[in-house]
């Protein structure tokens, strides 16, 4: 018999039954090198993932593979939910049996801890850890323990494990593979290994969609466990596995750990960033940078090559805070992503102040009209045929008042008109994206906008001419032109700029 298997058995002996052994035999495979079972040395190994990417599996995994083979063993669950010196005393009495009533001071604590653990070979799992803190007091220095001892650290943030107390070794809990979604959303929906029949593309739909995490798989299979068909396809229809409270509240944890800053960032990203370039989120936003670093520690997205990418729920967790805020009143949300409520605001002359931000597919709604001041400002169109788009309408006036003084960003798939309006004041733009348009030029006269960084026109076929750009755009970086295949000639001063590192006139 393999160690493998004789340790699965082991496990669905004791901790672990029903969801628990998904997944375990190749996690096993992937720990057991770091865990170093039957080495004399200390070692302090690091599991860091997303909310209810099944963190606590990993430790108790780890609890009951190794703690016959010590001296004393504790583990410590939600540390950030409990008080120190509590956790302190449970350590204490579960390694050495000591329930010392005046110890009053987690100061006192931990040298006690020092005192009591001396060169005991030990299994401390410390679960849920969300602040140095809570290592300075819980986590005994190596030189303390005796050889052989090991010690598991879980939190959300990666940051927490390469920054404090010299972990050893980080390991990333990734999600569950399809076969292992699959297994574990049957097991709760139906209560066996596979789906019922007739309901297999449905399962597959929902899998897919939960993309390895644990916790939505089992709250989904949970919520459709006995349910029809039909009650099935009504709750995909409506969406109603999005808004799932049980996946939402666990998620938010990590989100309520973010600086002010770092939280609107965030926002921003879910509701109008997720799927962007990482360097146009740094350009546009004050910060995004940093912030950028700091929620992928916390496991709040991660990259594909350059590109911002989160998980549907985290993203959905975002969304559901922005809505929150404003009660149920899309008029007082300071971000609009669903068409229903921008038009539901235009329809009712309702827009206030409090918008800060716009992304809206234009091809799913009527004819619009602008009246905001804006951070951020987005049209996106899902169809483009050729070299075109079917004509879906942004309608504006030509001296409409634009919403430009504190835009940073401004795309667009439909503008309509032949130039930026002459009120068009854009001191704060990062990025002006205007692919597909109706533009015969950028502005007429001449307009200074020292920040701006990129200009995208690409595929506006009416595009003729642009003004010199050396003196308007002197930071100007990218300029993008593929597709315009009536530009009659550039600027020579285009040649001469400093700041330009990309020209495109691709055809």
């Amino acid at each position: 018999m393999q160690i493998t298997d004789y340790i699965s058995d082991r496990l669905r002996s004791q901790y672990f039954r029903g969801d628990y052994v998904v997944g375990i035999d190749k996690r096993l495979k992937e720990l057991k090198s770091f865990i170093g079972i039957g080495f004399d040395d200390v070692r302090m190994l690091g599991a860091y993932g997303i909310g209810g990417i099944s963190k606590t599996t990993i430790g108790k995994v780890i609890y009951n593979l190794i703690s016959c083979h010590l001296d004393g063993v504790s583990f410590l669950p939600n540390v950030r939910e409990q008080s120190i010196l509590q956790l302190q005393k449970k350590l204490l009495i579960d390694i050495i049996g000591m329930n010392d009533k005046n110890l009053n001071d987690v100061d006192e604590g931990i040298n006690v801890i020092k005192r009591k653990l001396w060169q005991k070979k030990v299994l401390i799992v410390v679960h849920n850890v969300d602040c140095s803190s809570q290592l300075e007091y819980l986590v005994p220095n190596p030189d303390w323990i005796g050889g052989g001892s090991r010690i598991i650290i879980t939190t959300r943030d990666k940051l927490l494990l390469v920054d404090e107390h010299g972990v050893d070794a980080i390991y990333e809990v990734e999600g569950l593979d399809y076969e292992e979604s699959m297994y574990l959303f049957s097991f709760y929906a139906f209560k066996q290994s596979c789906p019922k029949q007739g309901y297999e593309q449905l399962s597959q739909y929902i899998v897919n969609y939960a993309k390895g995490l644990p916790l939505a798989l089992k709250v989904l299979g949970s919520f459709l466990h006995g349910r029809t068909i039909s009650e099935w396809e009504k709750a995909l229809d409506k969406q109603a596995y999005l808004s799932m409270k049980e996946i939402h509240d666990v998620l938010k944890i990590s989100f309520d750990r973010l600086d002010y800053q770092t939280q609107n960032i965030f926002l921003d990203i879910t509701c109008f960033f997720e799927g962007e370039e990482r360097d146009l989120v740094s350009r546009i936003l004050d910060g995004a940078e940093k912030a950028i670093t700091t929620l992928y520690d916390m496991s709040l997205l991660t990259f594909s090559n350059n590109w911002i990418v989160m998980h549907p729920f985290v993203q959905q967790m975002g969304q559901e805070i922005v809505c929150q805020e404003s009660h149920g009143e899309p008029r007082k949300q300071s971000r609009l992503w669903r068409s229903r409520d921008f038009y539901h605001i235009l329809s009712n002359n309702e827009g206030t102040n409090v918008i800060e931000g716009i992304f809206l597919n234009a091809s799913a709604v009527e004819p619009i009209e602008f009246t905001s001041e804006l951070r951020s400002l987005k049209i996106c169109q899902d169809l483009k045929c050729g070299s075109g788009v079917k004509n879906y309408g942004v309608h504006v006036s030509i001296d409409f008042e634009f919403p430009s003084y504190d835009l940073r960003y401004l795309h667009s798939d439909v503008y309509p008109l032949e130039y930026l309006p002459s009120n068009f004041d854009g001191k704060n733009l990062f990025e002006l994206n205007l692919q597909y348009s109706k533009m015969r030029g950028l502005w007429k006269g001449s307009k200074i906008l020292e920040k701006l960084k990129v200009i995208n026109l690409s595929h506006s076929q009416q595009l003729v001419q642009i003004p010199g750009l050396s003196a308007d755009t002197p930071n100007l970086e990218d300029l993008i032109l593929e597709g315009c295949a009536n530009l009659e000639k550039l600027p020579r001063s285009i040649w001469e700029m400093d700041s330009l590192a990309n020209l495109d006139l691709s055809h």
